[in-house]
Formats: C-alpha cells, structure tokens, sequence
C-alpha cells in the first residue's frame, strides 16, 4: 500500500504537493511508508556518519536515531516547502538532531527559521566531506537514507565512500 507513496516520481508529486492531482493510495500510504523507513533505521548501528536525503521524513527520522553519530539532513524542494510552511518551534524540532542542514539553493534556507547553532550549506546536490574529520576510526561506515530509485544515484554515495577509502 506504500509504494505509491514514495516510489516512481516520489512523495511530493504522489500526494499532490507539487501542483499535480494528489492521488488517494499515496495519502493511504504515507503513514506506512513512513514507518517502514522507521522501521529500516534499525540498520544506523553500525554507522559512522548519517545522510539523510529529504529532510521530512528522513532527516527526522535519522536524528532520532543518531546517537551521537555526524548527521547532515538535505533540504531540496518539497521537503524543505513544507518545513518552511510549519511554526518555528516545529521547525526546531524537525532540525533538533540534524549537525548540518544542506539547501540546494539560497531561496530555500531564507525561507527556513533555523536553530542559531545549526550549520548550513548551500549548494547544488552532490557528495560533501562534511564529517570525515569526525569519524573515530580507520574504516568509514557511510549510510544513506533515501529512497532507492536511480534517479537518488545511491551508487554515487558508494563511489565517494570508496574514494574516501582509497585516501
């Protein structure tokens, strides 16, 4: 029942976010969809470091389970629309477990109250070396959370960890 939330063209065009025609199933969906990321998470363990692509769901869902660990939530498009829709104090919610925030564009972060202490990074979307300076040990451990269509590229994610490797 999920699929149709978060699969193909993604949420925001599923649920009618976008200016489209919002499609029943995929608001059915939403709530499982996002329990089942919560329910993937399990697998944060044995991380080092923490990138969440979509910062709603997947950057509060990450920061909940962070642990200590880097964790940089992108904000991209709709995500980031509906964050700056929400009041301040649900904003700082969202963001309390998120150690850089990264906006693929200017327009977007200005429209964001954001906690003083969060650090932003504003940029086209792309790989960012934020935290390896803070990873404890020899071996990195990097997890994505997104969804895993070819058009999130999750195979560029692996090919900068073994760049980082090879270092």
């Amino acid at each position: 029942p999920w699929g149709e939330t978060f699969y193909g063209a993604g949420a925001p065009d599923a649920l009618g976010l976008g200016g489209g025609a919002p499609r029943w199933r995929a608001w059915a969906g939403a709530p499982f969809a996002v329990a089942s990321l919560a329910w993937a998470m399990r697998a944060l363990a044995p991380c080092d470091v923490i990138v969440s692509h979509f910062v709603l769901p997947c950057g509060v869902l990450a920061g909940l389970r962070r642990r200590g660990r880097p964790h940089l939530a992108v904000a991209h498009g709709t995500d980031a629309w509906l964050l700056a829709r929400a009041p301040a104090a649900l904003q700082a919610m969202a963001l309390r477990g998120v150690d850089v925030l990264w906006c693929t564009h200017h327009a977007l972060r200005d429209r964001l109250t954001l906690p003083p202490a969060l650090r932003t990074v504003v940029r086209p979307m792309g790989w960012s070396e934020f935290a390896v300076d803070r990873v404890p040990s020899d071996t990195l451990r990097l997890l994505t959370l997104s969804r895993l269509v070819p058009l999130k590229r999750v195979h560029l994610a692996i090919d900068a960890a073994r760049i980082l490797r090879a270092r």
